[in-house]
């Protein structure tokens, strides 16, 4: 997947038609937010002479501030600062009319909340060419879990209230939501051992100089695999394919390559009079 801007500053539209020839598949600055609507609605515009659909993070930086957490009962009893749901949907309402202007293809990265998933839902009814994906963890954590302090929650968009979480799991059943991604970016330990506040999270990539992009979303430099004799486009389709050519699908009752996780709850006891501090992880069962 190839950068929409150049280093994902926001400013300069990458060469989307070469970027395009050389195998990318789609746009995205995910990570963050291509905050001009006049270059988003360049990028959108330039996209449909390619083909490929822009994938959005949708975020709107200056409501989102230094927040920290989804702003509610939860924010004001932790003590944290807050990120309303309102910086998720602005965004994510601006993006959608700018694709019904324009006639692109966009594709909305980790939606979060029950707005966003009402705007996708009304998109898709008004014909507009719109997809979506969530992650595991925003149908099944809430903001209340956020009170543990455990740093492993700081995950951006944030998660939600009780009520986003039961609005994600109807648009996952309706099929407003098209698919779910993991939007992992990897820390170590000692990364993550600070207080709540100065821990890092998936959309710090920049700051950390991009060394934790995430495995869905690659810099622009990098090419696909390339196989003797294939065009650039037949690369990219290859790849789509998988490496045994067969293009990856699940069907109803189809349980090969699914394995059960469960999330396990634990105790972190520190140094004598240090307390105790409450972390989470996913715990294999057996394959189902």
């Amino acid at each position: 997947i190839a950068a929409v801007t150049k280093g994902r500053a926001g400013e300069t539209l990458t060469e989307m038609a070469e970027l395009a020839r050389a195998g990318a598949v789609a746009f995205s600055d995910d990570g963050s937010p291509v905050a001009n609507a006049s270059i988003m609605r360049r990028a959108l515009e330039y996209s449909t002479m390619v083909g490929l659909p822009i994938i959005s993070h949708c975020e709107e930086l200056e409501l989102a501030g230094r927040g920290v957490m989804h702003e509610g009962l939860a924010s004001t009893m932790a003590g944290l600062r807050p990120i309303p749901a309102a910086a998720e949907e602005i965004a994510v309402a601006r993006d959608i009319i700018l694709a019904g202007m324009t006639g692109a293809s966009l594709h909305i990265a980790h939606v979060s909340t029950k707005g966003s998933v009402e705007l996708v839902r009304r998109a898709k009814d008004d014909g507009i060419a719109v997809t979506c994906e969530t992650c595991p963890h925003y149908f099944t954590l809430t903001d209340d879990d956020v009170r543990s302090y455990d740093t492993n929650l700081r995950v951006n968009p944030p998660l939600r209230s009780a009520s986003d979480v039961a609005a994600i799991k109807v648009g996952l059943a309706d099929g407003t939501i098209d698919a779910i991604a993991s939007d992992h970016a990897p820390h170590s330990l000692e990364e993550k051992q600070v207080e709540f506040d100065a821990a890092p999270h998936p959309d710090s990539a920049r700051a950390a100089g991009d060394h934790h992009t995430g495995a869905r979303h690659r810099a622009h430099e990098h090419r696909p695999r390339e196989y003797p004799g294939d065009t650039a486009r037949q690369s990219r389709r290859r790849i789509a394919r998988g490496r045994n050519g067969l293009r990856p699908r699940l069907g109803v009752g189809d349980h090969r390559g699914l394995v059960r996780l469960e999330i396990e709850e634990l105790a972190l006891h520190g140094p004598q009079g240090g307390g105790t501090r409450h972390a989470h992880r996913l715990k294999r069962r057996d394959r189902l």
